[in-house]
């Protein structure tokens, strides 16, 4: 696990939690809430030909 992004994993956790905490009408009304008010700023035809995160480690030789 990345302490670098030890926050987001953190909140998803606790989203996820208080998702399943809830009953199915309430959870379904907070995903269709976050849903509609949510900002999402990739398409997925801008994540063509991006490559994955941390490739440089894989290609770099073996000390």
């Amino acid at each position: 696990m990345s302490t670098k992004h030890l926050d987001a994993y953190l909140a998803w956790f606790r989203w996820c939690r208080t998702f399943m905490a809830t009953d199915s009408g309430a959870a379904g009304r907070t995903v269709a809430r976050q849903l509609a008010h949510g900002v999402c700023r990739s398409r997925v035809r801008d994540m063509f030909n991006v490559e994955p995160p941390y490739m440089d480690y894989w290609a770099a030789p073996a000390a």
